[in-house]
């Protein structure tokens, strides 16, 4: 669903939008450049005093940085663009990339003395602000921008108040250090929140402009001016200019509040405020003046070099008397009267007629522009009250290292904590479910046949589980209650129990197709509707692209997504699947046909970004078969073993086509000698059972088995691979292009053995390169004790396997803890800007800081040790 969808539910019948666009430009010297503006106006409220103008550009820039201005007493927006010194500072936005927003004044001032909660205008332009995100910015963008503040003297005053209501990443304050009542009050927001807000831009955009400005018809109280509770924005970084002769400020008055700031830090911002970058101050002296300084800087004298000269003459000639300082003085901040020439005829006297009409286009232009040209005189030059902007290069780059630091604080904190992760209520969103309602789920009364593919229920099982838990530490509490403070949402989904309930096996063509169509459209469709629209965490990525990155879907069946439909699929790219299968169809030939296509469905799997899990197997793990390997071994009187369906495929090539022709030729050649003698211990070669057999026979077989053979079939996965590792067998897996549970973490080479498909018929010969085989078949199921319990699905009554990540004492390693490894390496590689496009320059440099920064969390992938077609023994 788009955000315009969205933003349509909310009520916005009382506000009366009025959009005016004004076109215009600023000319840049250095470049030659023109800049293009717009301004927009709205009117939120009857109320005469909403009295402010939008007045913005927008750069394309990938950045998405915007910066709010906000001017002192008596500048409008036009003054950005008609005083030399905001053109130079907007040219210096746009010069480094970023957007700028002006809000000013009609009345040309703010109300800075009420407190937040009670303030108009603090109230008016954030609603007002709400909206421009969502009808102009968004729908131009698909995302939301980075905010940043640059105010001046009243604008700093209210800067003060508004980045308490608004995710302002740093704000710049010119000749005043802010509001500092508001800027001093602690949040209520609790520290996780606090802290999640500050250094993650993404989720505090969507806080404040999707989250508060979309739900406010369920009374969001967490958000402002929704209730009379403090819940503010964390103070952000701030930098602060005084301007050294301000005749208004006093040096110690900043350095007592950065002190005031710094004493509270924890409380105002958590850990980020602490470090010194995020509070500076910088103070401005009068710039050393020469005669070309106002050519260069003011811009009606870019092309009069004279006037630059009468005015550097003026500046450093102050002889005037005290009378006519009071009187003629041109700018407030100056005792200079800059057309002083006039009282002091005798001076031009002796001018030439083309000087003396210098000085007077001198004066002219002085008079016509003279706010313009005091704003130069008094901020830039002498540093008092007024705008400046020589800074703008510190300020700026100042910005790079907050923002770089921020994203290394947020690492760190998320290196620190548990992995978080919250399910949606699923009776919540399948409330208006009607064609399923009646079924009732029980995975339980599923046939054996399909009895693996359980881990759909095994895995809502679990994170209900956690998710209302009475035993998890207080800290952990506070983040399963808040979904707020989630990394991950999970959607919960009984598609796998409905498909396999309908016994799809037994179904014809059209009957197949009826199904599909059932499952897609009244179930799923609906399930993932209520996901978008019933809660908001879909959007919790402020880009449209990353909708859902997010969010998990376990889809354990054999096709994986591939059972949705097109359209659904699209709709979740960037939500990570849990699924049994991966097929590494990258790494076969360019327009290679599908493989493992059963009805027209091919398997869906993105290498490195959807995270495999493997199948339910009922038998129970027993550590204890493993204690003494050396009887287990000399107990062993078979080399290889197999039992199931040969023909279970259509392809002649398949590994259970070629198992069969082996079987036939090696009982050709041996006749009923089918015997094999490895450094001195007869074995019997081979058994390959063409059929299903009892529970118990097929156990006693496997465990009396060195090698359980694991072939391919309709899917290239069975749960006989990992029955094979508990039984204490060596599992072989006879198949192409697959990818295994969990291969980041564990090492699949240390026990177990992959013979591509087109070797099966030689099968037997690695063994005749093996040097001390007994050491070599002990060595392997030493290796295999440390994965025993990495593939096993603990159920609703074994609670001792349900622990958390961070419980390390007597951790059982089971498969949710593999699963949450996957899962913590994946949000590691997100948050360095890895994606589901994974081959694109950004995710694949994203998983190198990943797993060169962090290895211990994300072991870097070696696509040379890719199981999918290589062979190891």
């Amino acid at each position: 669903m788009s955000i315009l969808n969205t933003i349509h539910r909310h009520p916005t019948s009382n506000y009366n939008i009025k959009q005016s666009l004004i076109n215009s430009s600023i000319y840049n010297r250095s470049n030659h450049e023109k800049t293009q503006i717009k301004s927009i106006y709205y009117r939120l409220s009857t109320d005469k005093r909403y009295h402010y103008e939008f007045r913005y550009e927008l750069n394309t820039s990938h950045k998405h940085r915007l910066m709010l201005i906000f001017g002192g007493a008596k500048r409008g927006c036009d003054d950005m663009w008609n005083l030399s010194v905001g053109k130079r500072i907007l040219l210096a936005l746009h010069s480094s990339n970023y957007s700028y927003l002006v809000i000013c004044s009609k009345r040309k001032t703010y109300d800075i003395n009420l407190p937040i909660s009670n303030n108009s205008d603090a109230k008016y332009i954030y609603r007002s602000l709400q909206i421009w995100m969502n009808t102009i910015y968004y729908p131009k963008f698909q995302r939301y921008p980075l905010l940043y503040i640059h105010a001046t003297s009243r604008g700093s005053r209210l800067a003060g108040l508004l980045c308490r209501i608004l995710p302002i990443q740093a704000q710049i304050l010119y000749i005043h250090p802010g509001h500092t009542e508001a800027m001093l009050i602690p949040s209520m927001y609790d520290y996780d929140l606090q802290t999640r807000l500050q250094l993650d831009p993404t989720f505090a955009n969507w806080f404040y402009f999707d989250f508060c400005y979309n739900m406010k018809s369920k009374k969001q109280s967490l958000c402002p001016f929704e209730n009379n509770y403090h819940y503010f924005y964390p103070i952000p970084p701030t930098f602060l200019t005084f301007l050294k002769n301000d005749p208004f400020q006093q040096q110690e008055t900043y350095k007592q509040f950065i002190r005031n700031i710094r004493n509270k830090a924890i409380e105002l911002g958590g850990i980020f405020l602490t470090n010194i970058e995020t509070i500076q101050l910088d103070i401005l002296s009068p710039a050393k003046l020469t005669s070309s300084y106002m050519q260069k800087k003011f811009h009606p004298w870019h092309s009069k070099s004279y006037a630059s000269q009468l005015f550097f003459e003026h500046f450093t000639n102050q002889t005037q008397s005290n009378t006519t300082k009071s009187k003629r003085n041109t700018c407030w901040c100056s005792d200079i009267d800059f057309t002083y020439y006039e009282i002091k005829p005798s001076i031009t006297n002796t001018w030439s007629e083309k000087r003396y009409n210098e000085y007077n286009n001198y004066v002219r232009d002085i008079r016509v522009f003279g706010d313009a040209f005091c704003e130069e005189v008094c901020g830039d030059l002498l540093t008092t009250h007024a705008m400046a902007s020589r800074n703008l290069k510190k300020i700026l780059n100042w910005i790079d290292i907050i923002d770089h630091l921020r994203h290394k604080f947020y690492i760190d904190d998320y290196l620190k904590r548990p992995l978080k992760i919250w399910m949606y209520d699923k009776k919540i969103l399948l409330h208006n479910l009607t064609y399923f309602s009646s079924q009732e789920i029980n995975w339980m009364n599923i046939s054996k046949e399909y009895q693996m593919y359980s881990p759909e229920y095994y895995l809502q099982d679990y994170f209900q589980y956690l998710n209302h838990s009475k035993k998890m530490n207080r800290h952990s509490i506070q983040w399963t209650m808040n979904p707020l403070l989630a990394d991950y949402f999970i959607i919960p989904s009984d598609l796998m129990f409905f498909y396999f309930n309908h016994r799809p096996s037994t179904l014809n063509d059209l009957q197949f197709k009826e199904l599909l169509e059932k499952l897609n459209k009244y179930y799923f469709e609906i399930l993932l509707t209520n996901v978008q629209t019933m809660f908001s965490y879909w959007t919790l990525a402020s880009q449209a692209d990353y909708r859902g990155a997010n969010h998990i879907i376990a889809i354990p069946g054999g096709r994986n997504m591939g059972i949705l439909y097109t359209e659904t699929q699209n709709i979740l790219k960037n939500v990570i699947q849990l699924a049994f299968t991966g097929i590494r169809n990258d790494l076969l030939p360019f327009n290679a046909p599908p493989q493992y296509v059963y009805r027209n469905i091919s398997i869906t799997y993105r290498h490195q970004y959807d995270v495999i899990i493997p199948q339910y197997t009922p038998l129970k793990w027993n550590r204890s078969r493993f204690d003494n390997l050396d009887i287990l071994i000399k107990k062993k009187k078979r080399l290889f073993y197999f039992a199931g369906a040969l023909y279970h495929s259509t392809s002649p090539l398949s590994a259970r086509s070629l198992l069969s022709y082996l079987w036939k030729e090696i009982k050709e050649k041996q006749k009923f000698n089918l015997t094999t003698q490895i450094q001195g211990r007869q074995f019997e070669t081979i058994i390959i059972i063409d059929c299903h057999i009892e529970t118990h026979e097929y156990i006693k077989s496997i465990q009396s088995s060195i090698f359980s053979l694991c072939p391919e079939g309709f899917l290239p996965w069975s749960p006989r691979l990992y029955e094979s590792i508990q039984l204490g067998a060596i599992p072989i897996l006879l198949v192409d292009n697959i990818v295994l549970p969990f291969e980041r973490f564990i090492d699949w080479h240390s026990f177990s053995i992959k013979i591509n498909v087109s070797n099966i018929r030689n099968i037997t010969s690695f063994l005749y390169r093996i040097d001390k085989f007994e050491k070599y078949i002990k060595h392997k199921l030493e290796n295999a004790l440390s994965y025993l319990h990495a593939f096993q699905w603990p159920d609703s009554t074994d609670k001792h396997l349900f622990q958390l990540e961070e419980d390390l004492n007597d951790r059982v390693e089971n498969v949710f803890h593999y699963i949450s490894l996957e899962l913590r390496c994946r949000r590691l590689e997100q948050l360095y800007g890895f994606t589901v496009e994974r081959l694109n320059i950004k995710s694949i440099e994203a998983q190198r800081l990943a797993c060169t920064n962090h290895p211990d969390i994300c072991p870097c992938h070696n696509e040379q040790r890719s199981l999918a077609f290589q062979e190891y023994i």
